[in-house]
């Protein structure tokens, strides 16, 4: 029998809490377009061994680079790839190392996905406070 339970964006699953996260991946700008989709189907494949649930890939593109790389200083461009999935915490530090032995990958983050809805209701809410005249301490004027 699975249970589930929902705590914030996570749901409890026979024992783990499932939660979303999301990786993006800087590629070399010199990795051709179908090694990147067999990096990305090998990765999907660790994520679903792992336990999870790829929900999204996004193929953003070659992107400027922010920022310069000590080693491969003359880099100013790079692939970026999002990669939205569920799963246990298991499976962000499977995939953590899966990334870090595959050379085409520059740099990589995986960080907890906040849900787009919540994020869209916390920024168009606005908190109106009604104040009621009887919360206001009256002074007595002496005199």
């Amino acid at each position: 029998m699975i249970y589930f339970l929902f705590v914030s964006n996570q749901i409890f699953k026979g024992g783990f809490f499932v939660g979303s996260y999301e990786t993006i991946c800087i590629f070399h700008p010199e990795t051709k377009e179908d090694r990147i989709d067999a990096i990305l189907k090998k990765l999907g494949d660790k994520i679903k061994a792992s336990g999870g649930e790829v929900e999204e890939v996004k193929k953003w593109g070659m992107k400027r680079l922010a920022f310069t790389f000590k080693k491969d200083k003359h880099l100013k461009d790079g692939f970026f790839v999002e990669i939205d999935f569920k799963g246990d915490g298991g499976v962000p530090l499977e995939l953590q190392k899966q990334l870090k032995v595959i050379e085409d990958v520059l740099r990589f983050m995986i960080s907890r996905a906040v849900p787009a809805a919540a994020v869209a209701a916390e920024a168009g809410e606005e908190k109106k406070v009604e104040i009621a005249p009887s919360m206001f301490i009256k002074e007595e004027k002496k005199g």
